[in-house]
């Protein structure tokens, strides 16, 4: 075995495409060969639902309200104003999936904010789902408001610093509400979760297109990668700004992807300095 494909095989996060502007559109690139950043990782994991989080790798500053967490920086600063992550958890899950993913992120940039579910779970009690109805949209869209609400009364944020960001069905809600609610959020990024289907996401398309999205992937049975090229092209044909993570397959979510939501928020907040966090 060549030395190159011996190391490949240690590869496990790609960037596979990214376009900056919906202006300026590149051509997509499905070829792994042709991939743009190579990461090294490890093989731990941090599975979709709360039975599968690992635990946090610090301390997290957290409070909680009934069916809201909060998550603060460890050496949270009053007079700077903060960007805000509200995070959208997944599939049978909780609100304090954001005790166990943030700290994965950074313990330092950012204020967050996590709402419960609107559609109880059958199969984990006390667990929740996020339901795709009209209906049900419109309400994970409220509690993204009080979210924000939330976020504002303990916190000082900065007003256009808001992303969504989820896990699996959360991560597939927060596309969905990047794409149909304009000024929402500044971006939203996808953790496993595919891009909605039905109820017409993309019908507010050219009101939103300038919103940068974030996928990232782990190929599997639940979301294959002509999957994921369908979602790409449905992506790239609307014009909105997009980058794409693939990890290897699996249906969890590594530790990369929440790392890169740093990167990637980081890159939205302040493009040419993000290695100096802003």
């Amino acid at each position: 075995m060549s030395g190159t494909k011996a190391a490949s095989q240690l590869i496990s996060v790609k960037t596979l495409y990214s376009i900056q502007s919906p202006m300026n559109r590149t051509p997509i690139l499905f070829d792994s060969d042709q991939t743009d950043t190579l990461t090294p990782s490890s093989p731990e994991s941090l599975g979709f639902n709360r039975s599968f989080f690992l635990p946090a790798q610090t301390p997290a500053s957290t409070e909680t309200v009934d069916g809201f967490s909060s998550f603060a920086p460890t050496r949270y600063e009053s007079g700077y104003a903060y960007p805000l992550i509200v995070w959208l958890h997944g599939r049978d899950s909780d609100q304090f999936e954001i005790e166990r993913a943030m700290p994965h992120v950074s313990t330092q940039n950012f204020v967050a904010v996590s709402a419960r579910g609107n559609r109880p779970s059958y199969y984990i009690p006390g667990a929740y789902s996020w339901g795709d109805s009209p209906g049900e949209v419109a309400d994970a869209a409220d509690k993204v408001e009080q979210c924000i609400k939330l976020a504002k009364a303990q916190f000082n944020i900065h007003c256009d610093r808001i992303f969504l960001a989820g896990s699996s069905t959360g991560g597939t809600l927060a596309l969905r509400l990047a794409m149909e609610y304009p000024g929402i959020c500044a971006g939203a990024v996808s953790l496993g979760g595919r891009l909605p289907r039905g109820n017409r996401p993309l019908k507010r398309f050219q009101e939103t297109q300038r919103t940068p999205l974030m996928l990232a992937v782990s190929a599997s049975e639940s979301y294959s990668f002509d999957d994921l090229k369908q979602d790409i092209t449905l992506i790239h044909s609307a014009g909105f700004p997009l980058e794409v993570m693939l990890c290897p397959r699996g249906d969890y979510i590594c530790s990369e992807m929440l790392a890169h939501v740093n990167t990637w928020i980081m890159k939205q907040v302040c493009p040419q300095s993000v290695s100096a966090h802003c």
